[in-house]
């Protein structure tokens, strides 16, 4: 009852995933004071870069959204081959699980 709360570490994933969260809300919010803000009597270098900024951030955050993604999808194969692995090695010893419905082999259609 009496436990101290683990506190979260900044692992290089969680600090990916934050860093691009706050790009895309910076590129959204940059987009709507550029579209809403006050009226552009920005010279043209100043325009040119405002919409410069913008669009780092928001290729920042598209850029980290996809490597976020393969990270993701690397994962998810390794854990599923790992899986598949383990269920191979269980039935080459014989263990059998209470969640695997077992058929007769000598009757196709049970």
């Amino acid at each position: 009852m009496g436990e101290a709360k683990e506190t979260p570490r900044w692992t290089p994933r969680r600090l990916a995933r934050w860093t691009g969260a706050v790009a895309i809300v910076t590129a959204l919010f940059m987009a709507l004071f550029g579209v809403y803000g006050p009226p552009n009597d920005l010279s043209p270098k100043a325009f040119w870069l405002y919409w410069t900024i913008f669009f780092f951030f928001l290729m920042c955050a598209l850029g980290l959204a996809m490597i976020d993604a393969t990270i993701t999808i690397v994962t998810f194969r390794k854990e599923h081959a790992d899986l598949r692995w383990t269920a191979r090695e269980a039935a080459l010893h014989g263990v059998k699980s209470k969640h695997i419905k077992e058929t007769s082999k000598g009757d196709p259609n049970s």
